[in-house]
């Protein structure tokens, strides 16, 4: 699912970053909601589209991101949806539109990886959410170390961004 709003923050903001994710045990039929979600100008968190599958598997995420509009790969199918001169430039894709690099950011679900690839996109990265659940459970048994682990732990997982 897609509104004609969200469908424009993609195309505006889809290509800078674009986080995937799915919810668990949430309704009474098992299945998954898939949320793409970018970062506007704004600093705001905007859902892009909702998919409901199965399963979290890359051929039902890939077909979801290129119905939203957040594939690199267009199809031959969708490919009128999307201008191909921008300012005058020639456009192959979408995320072209406004972005050389674009970012997935995902779990670590066994999808991931393949579903980035498939996507056309070549910066992939964990939520550090995932990263960091698991340093308060593992610090057991360390004694005076379990604090500077800690720190050395976060220094990994948020060095890189400061």
């Amino acid at each position: 699912m897609q509104t004609s709003v969200q469908r424009e923050f993609a195309l505006e903001f889809g290509a800078y970053f674009n986080e995937g994710d799915g919810t668990h045990s949430t309704n009474m039929y098992g299945l998954i909601d898939f949320l793409n979600v970018t970062v506007d100008s704004l600093g705001k968190s905007v859902i892009l589209g909702i998919a409901t599958m199965e399963s979290e598997n890359t051929e039902r995420i890939v077909e979801a991101a290129e119905e939203f509009g957040l594939s690199t790969n267009v199809s031959n199918e969708s490919a009128h949806l999307y201008p191909t001169i921008v300012e005058g430039i020639p456009i192959k894709n979408r995320f072209a539109q406004n972005s050389a690099e674009a970012t997935l950011l995902t779990d670590e679900g066994s999808w991931a990886e393949k579903t980035a690839r498939k996507l056309g996109i070549h910066n992939h990265g964990y939520c550090t959410r995932h990263k960091t659940t698991g340093i308060m459970s593992s610090r057991g048994g360390l004694d005076d170390l379990a604090t500077p682990y800690i720190n050395d732990m976060y220094l990994l997982i948020y060095g890189h961004f400061k």
